[in-house]
């Protein structure tokens, strides 16, 4: 049985899965998504359990925050069993990335909060752009007035569809939340909103407690085994 499993879907949609998560037709509905965005434990439950063992006890479930702006962009969801620590990703346009760790593979964990400052130099640097594109449509002379608006209106919808992807590049390189490292390089990842550190630090502590009653009950069995 491997370290991590993975298996992407697509809300609503039936495609093949991979891993261990191969139960047939995944489906998430809208208002179950917008409830688990709420932080709602039931919600999130019930996503979590198209994944996990019916018979596995969910312990903990966290709604983390989204990987984007503007509230646009992959919500991030965490859960931990009596087993394993998993997330779910729901991306805007309905993509689903599901992965998992067994507790007693884990040797560490970190939190992240990197700095903010590149990021804001690097908007600030698309919205100098955006706006040098708009002053010149504006003070085009031989651009009529109707032309002109909807020049600046495609100008703004570029500038926040690149600022929405710059966004979400910048948090897949510098990583803000939880890493799981297992080992042979393997790494479970959760990305968590600044503002919801506190959530991902609370699952860390809970997530060590469990960890060792799971080690520490390993390690009676197998002592038993011995005599």
């Amino acid at each position: 049985m491997t370290p991590n499993t993975q298996a992407s879907l697509y809300i609503g949609d039936t495609v093949s899965q991979t891993g261990r998560a191969n139960k047939g037709t995944i489906r998430v509905k809208t208002s179950v998504l917008r409830q688990a965005k709420n932080n709602n434990p039931d919600a999130i439950r019930s996503m979590f359990q198209q994944f996990i063992p019916e018979d596995e006890e969910i312990y903990m479930v966290q709604y983390l925050g989204i990987k984007g702006v503007f509230g646009i962009g992959a919500s991030s969801f965490a859960c931990l069993t009596r087993r394993r620590v998993s997330d779910i990703t729901v991306g805007f346009f309905g993509e689903v990335t599901y992965e998992d760790a067994f507790l007693e593979n884990i040797k560490s964990s970190a939190i992240y909060q990197p700095s903010r400052l590149s990021l804001f130099i690097m908007s600030a640097f698309t919205i100098l752009v955006a706006l040098t594109l708009i002053g010149s449509v504006i003070m085009g002379l031989f651009i009529n007035v109707f032309l002109k608006v909807l020049l600046v209106l495609l100008v703004v919808a570029l500038w926040f569809f690149a600022h929405t992807l710059l966004v979400r590049i910048y948090y897949g390189i510098v990583k803000c939340g939880i890493r799981f490292f297992i080992f042979h390089g393997i790494t479970v990842y959760i990305y968590t909103n600044r503002r919801l550190l506190k959530r991902a630090n609370a699952l860390c502590r809970v997530l060590a407690l469990q960890r060792e009653n799971r080690l520490h009950s390993f390690e009676t069995e197998h002592h038993s085994s011995v005599l």
